[in-house]
Protein backbone atom coordinates (compact mmCIF):
# COMPACT_ATOMS: atom_id res chain seq x y z
CA UNK A 1 0.00 0.00 0.00
CA UNK A 2 1.49 3.17 -0.90
CA UNK A 3 2.10 6.34 1.79
CA UNK A 4 -0.03 8.21 -0.83
CA UNK A 5 -2.74 6.41 -0.44
CA UNK A 6 -2.15 5.97 3.63
CA UNK A 7 -1.96 9.87 4.08
CA UNK A 8 -4.84 10.58 1.70
CA UNK A 9 -6.57 8.43 4.12
CA UNK A 10 -5.64 9.37 7.10
CA UNK A 11 -6.61 13.21 5.90
CA UNK A 12 -10.07 12.34 5.23
CA UNK A 13 -11.20 11.52 8.63
CA UNK A 14 -9.94 11.12 12.07
CA UNK A 15 -10.58 8.25 14.81
CA UNK A 16 -12.69 10.86 16.64
CA UNK A 17 -15.13 11.07 13.43
CA UNK A 18 -14.98 6.75 13.38
CA UNK A 19 -15.93 6.91 16.95
CA UNK A 20 -18.77 9.09 16.13
CA UNK A 21 -20.10 7.00 13.35
CA UNK A 22 -19.65 4.07 15.55
CA UNK A 23 -21.70 5.61 18.56
CA UNK A 24 -24.44 6.51 15.54
CA UNK A 25 -24.35 2.99 14.29
CA UNK A 26 -25.02 1.44 17.68
CA UNK A 27 -27.69 2.89 18.71
CA UNK A 28 -29.51 0.34 15.68
CA UNK A 29 -28.64 -2.57 18.39
CA UNK A 30 -29.35 -3.60 22.02
CA UNK A 31 -26.00 -4.99 22.74
CA UNK A 32 -22.52 -2.86 23.09
CA UNK A 33 -20.53 -2.71 19.22
CA UNK A 34 -17.06 -2.69 18.40
CA UNK A 35 -15.73 -1.50 14.91
CA UNK A 36 -14.75 -4.68 12.83
CA UNK A 37 -13.43 -2.90 9.97
CA UNK A 38 -13.28 0.50 8.12
CA UNK A 39 -12.54 0.55 4.27
CA UNK A 40 -12.19 3.83 1.58
CA UNK A 41 -14.11 3.15 -1.21
CA UNK A 42 -13.23 5.25 -4.63
CA UNK A 43 -15.28 4.82 -7.68
CA UNK A 44 -14.06 6.57 -10.81
CA UNK A 45 -15.83 7.78 -13.75
CA UNK A 46 -17.94 4.93 -15.07
CA UNK A 47 -17.65 2.93 -12.05
CA UNK A 48 -20.62 1.43 -9.86
CA UNK A 49 -21.50 -1.76 -8.12
CA UNK A 50 -24.53 -4.20 -9.76
CA UNK A 51 -27.71 -5.68 -6.98
CA UNK A 52 -26.58 -7.85 -4.27
CA UNK A 53 -26.78 -8.40 -0.32
CA UNK A 54 -24.64 -9.31 2.45
CA UNK A 55 -26.62 -11.78 3.51
CA UNK A 56 -25.10 -13.59 6.13
CA UNK A 57 -22.94 -11.20 7.57
CA UNK A 58 -23.60 -10.50 10.93
CA UNK A 59 -22.45 -7.09 11.68
CA UNK A 60 -24.05 -3.95 11.18
CA UNK A 61 -22.78 -1.48 8.12
CA UNK A 62 -22.63 2.02 7.94
CA UNK A 63 -21.72 4.40 4.91
CA UNK A 64 -20.18 7.69 5.65
CA UNK A 65 -20.41 10.04 1.96
CA UNK A 66 -17.02 12.03 1.32
CA UNK A 67 -17.92 13.84 -1.49
CA UNK A 68 -17.93 17.81 -1.35
CA UNK A 69 -19.52 19.96 -3.86
CA UNK A 70 -21.36 16.77 -5.29
CA UNK A 71 -24.35 16.86 -8.06
CA UNK A 72 -27.04 14.76 -8.12
CA UNK A 73 -26.35 14.77 -11.97
CA UNK A 74 -23.02 12.53 -11.84
CA UNK A 75 -25.01 9.52 -10.59
CA UNK A 76 -23.27 7.27 -7.92
CA UNK A 77 -26.42 6.96 -6.10
CA UNK A 78 -26.76 4.00 -3.52
CA UNK A 79 -29.84 2.04 -3.99
CA UNK A 80 -31.83 0.08 -1.75
CA UNK A 81 -34.55 -2.66 -2.30
CA UNK A 82 -36.32 -5.49 -1.62
CA UNK A 83 -35.97 -7.40 -4.71
CA UNK A 84 -32.72 -8.55 -6.79
CA UNK A 85 -33.83 -6.41 -9.83
CA UNK A 86 -34.53 -3.19 -8.02
CA UNK A 87 -38.05 -3.14 -8.58
CA UNK A 88 -39.76 -3.17 -5.08
CA UNK A 89 -39.49 -1.16 -2.08
CA UNK A 90 -36.77 0.77 -3.60
CA UNK A 91 -34.82 3.57 -1.88
CA UNK A 92 -32.10 5.71 -2.78
CA UNK A 93 -29.37 7.67 -1.01
CA UNK A 94 -27.59 10.30 -3.04
CA UNK A 95 -23.82 10.88 -1.86
CA UNK A 96 -24.33 14.23 -0.34
CA UNK A 97 -20.97 15.06 1.07
CA UNK A 98 -20.36 14.40 5.32
CA UNK A 99 -23.67 12.02 5.54
CA UNK A 100 -24.04 8.80 6.55
CA UNK A 101 -25.97 5.94 7.58
CA UNK A 102 -26.25 2.52 8.91
CA UNK A 103 -27.87 -1.09 7.88
CA UNK A 104 -28.62 -4.12 9.23
CA UNK A 105 -27.52 -6.71 5.84
CA UNK A 106 -30.82 -9.13 5.23
CA UNK A 107 -31.12 -11.76 2.66
CA UNK A 108 -33.29 -9.24 1.00
CA UNK A 109 -31.72 -6.00 1.81
CA UNK A 110 -30.51 -5.79 -1.56
CA UNK A 111 -28.04 -2.67 -2.75
CA UNK A 112 -26.42 -1.34 -5.89
CA UNK A 113 -24.18 1.77 -6.80
CA UNK A 114 -25.53 3.48 -10.06
CA UNK A 115 -22.68 4.53 -12.09
CA UNK A 116 -20.77 7.56 -11.16
CA UNK A 117 -20.50 10.45 -14.02
CA UNK A 118 -18.65 12.62 -11.80
CA UNK A 119 -15.32 15.00 -12.96
CA UNK A 120 -14.00 13.49 -9.46
CA UNK A 121 -13.69 9.94 -8.13
CA UNK A 122 -16.92 8.86 -5.33
CA UNK A 123 -15.90 8.41 -2.41
CA UNK A 124 -16.90 6.62 0.81
CA UNK A 125 -15.57 5.60 4.15
CA UNK A 126 -17.63 2.22 4.78
CA UNK A 127 -17.23 -0.06 7.66
CA UNK A 128 -18.71 -3.26 9.93
CA UNK A 129 -19.50 -3.26 13.29
CA UNK A 130 -20.43 -6.19 15.57
CA UNK A 131 -21.17 -7.53 18.82
CA UNK A 132 -18.53 -6.84 21.13
CA UNK A 133 -16.30 -9.63 22.05
CA UNK A 134 -17.60 -12.19 18.92
CA UNK A 135 -15.03 -12.85 16.66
Amino acid sequence: MSSDYLNFHQALVSAQEIGLVLRAVSEMSDSPLELSTVDLHRYDHGNGIGAHTDSGAKELRFVLNLNRGWDLSYGGVLIFSGASDLSRQTRYIAPIHNTGFGFRPAIRTYHALSPSYSPHSRDSLTGMVQTAGIA
